[in-house]
């Protein structure tokens, strides 16, 4: 690996996949990424060559979010290629999208560029697609800050900045891992609504709020769960108000998750709002 040359990191299906045959994406990433990477001249780097720690997800999550350049592959749909390519939209970090020929469009934002290939990698075609790749890691990197960016759904949608991670006192790994991991929860979860939909046709409104109502009553049996170790004094009013905490922050992700609220979520918010008042006001 050459030091001199900057990151770009491969978000794409590490192992097998269905419908694909063994070994598949090895080839995609040995035949035709890496050597388009390197005529690039970027420094290739994939989610299962990041090991310095022994938190493996804060390596990779570090990585996202630190490389000056990324290439993601969408053939498979597979969602934890959807999840870390969110992470980089989300912080508008700027990536190139490629994908197998035939596969249909993921995002129904028109601009958003691919490079195609294909499935058979011919010699032809394998020469082809490491050219586009190429121009295209050039093109999208040296464009990075442009507000014309085709590739960055914070700027196509002009939206007011991209998120960012706060700045934070110490210096704890843990402590580092929590604070992206709780940045991009609703974000991961999200992605497994769509690709949920995405698998089932039937997927409708009615599958959305039956699944929205089902985490409201778990949440409802968390917050009874709670009173009733306070009522019969198992746990005391500071230990109270932190499991209400809770719950309340819960809640609030799950309105962000699925974007809809209801007469169910609207009461439940209530009593909780209403026992951390009075859990505040006895001490």
């Amino acid at each position: 690996m050459n030091e001199d040359k900057k990151d770009c990191f491969v978000i794409m299906p590490i192992g097998d996949c269905d419908g694909y045959n063994s070994g598949h994406f090895t080839k995609v990433y040995e035949d035709i990424i890496k050597p388009a990477v390197f005529q690039a001249e970027f420094n290739q780097i994939r989610g299962d060559e990041v090991a310095k720690t022994n938190l493996i997800q804060l390596d990779i999550l570090n990585k996202l979010l630190e490389t000056p350049i990324a290439i993601c592959d969408l053939s498979s749909r597979n969602p934890n290629v959807l999840f870390e390519l969110g992470i980089r939209q989300a912080f508008d970090m700027p990536v190139v999208l490629i994908q197998e020929k035939g596969t249909p469009k993921i995002f129904d934002i028109n601009p958003l560029r691919y490079i195609e290939y294909s499935r058979e990698m011919g010699y032809r075609d394998v020469i082809e697609a490491q050219r586009k790749i190429t121009t295209a890691l050039k093109d999208t990197f040296s464009s990075k800050d442009e507000v014309g960016n085709v590739n960055s759904i914070v700027k196509l949608l002009a939206l007011n900045s991209a998120a960012s991670i706060p700045i934070v006192k110490g210096d704890s790994a843990t402590m580092k891992a929590n604070l992206i991991l709780s940045q991009i929860s609703d974000l991961s979860s999200k992605v497994d609504i769509l690709f949920t939909k995405e698998k089932n046709s039937n997927f409708d409104c009615d599958n959305l709020l039956m699944l929205f109502n089902k985490e409201v009553h778990e949440l409802d049996e968390m917050f009874t769960a709670a009173q009733f170790e306070h009522e019969v004094q198992l746990i005391g009013d500071d230990d109270y108000l932190l499991k209400l905490s809770k719950v309340r922050r819960n809640m609030f992700s799950l309105k962000n998750k699925f974007g809809i609220t209801n007469t169910e979520y609207d009461n439940l918010m209530r009593k909780i709002r209403q026992e951390m008042a009075n859990a505040r006001n006895s001490n």
